[in-house]
């Protein structure tokens, strides 16, 4: 059996290989965010990382699942954060805010007002409003339309329930002119007599 000096050795010649394949795998990564930079592409691949997580998990079996998954989702994460800095290297303050609003998960509107150009920004998000103010008001549902559509939701409710009730309410009729609520009695007393009458 080898003794806890050889085994630390062996361990820190793997470290040492392991360095040396990280600093390779973020230098490849320079030229991934180039290539995404010039197509316009966005820097997270979600379908990709879930295909190679899945891979990753198959190939490290059901010991080292868990801790594969946990040590190939952090150097995902640092993968991006580096191709982010070499894209943010190769801009300038413009286009990284363009980037921002083209990544960005929630809804942007342009609206830098009163500009005689059209900006980078107005391609890439969401939707363009000619100044602030009119920023505004797209992002704010209309109080007035929102009232017609309120009543009108609430006229067709008060409809339904009508409709409803009137044809409750002719169900009731028809059961309050039956025999059986008229007389309980008489009409059992009519069924015997019915039963009688066949017993002869």
């Amino acid at each position: 059996m080898k003794d806890i000096t050889e085994l630390r050795a062996e361990i820190d010649v793997v470290d040492s290989q392991i360095m040396e394949l990280f600093r390779q795998r973020m230098a490849i990564s320079e030229g991934v965010a180039e290539y995404k930079q010039s197509v316009g592409k966005p820097i997270y691949d979600p379908e990709r990382e879930r295909r190679k997580l899945v891979k990753i998990a198959k190939e490290a079996g059901p010991d080292l699942r868990t801790g594969a998954m946990m040590l190939f989702s952090t150097l995902f994460e640092l993968s991006s954060a580096h191709q982010m800095k070499v894209m943010n290297k190769k801009t300038d303050l413009t286009e990284r805010v363009a980037y921002a609003i083209y990544q960005s998960e929630i809804p942007v509107i342009s609206a830098v007002g009163h500009e005689p150009d059209v900006t980078i920004s107005d391609f890439v998000a969401d939707l363009r409003a000619a100044t602030p103010s009119n920023a505004a008001e797209l992002a704010v549902p209309d109080q007035d339309a929102l009232r017609q559509t309120l009543d009108s939701m609430s006229a067709a409710m008060a409809a339904a329930l009508n409709r409803q009730l009137k044809i409750h309410k002719q169900h009731l009729d028809v059961l309050s002119h039956s025999a059986v609520l008229k007389s309980p009695t008489g009409y059992i007393e009519q069924k015997q007599k019915n039963l009688e009458k066949e017993k002869f």
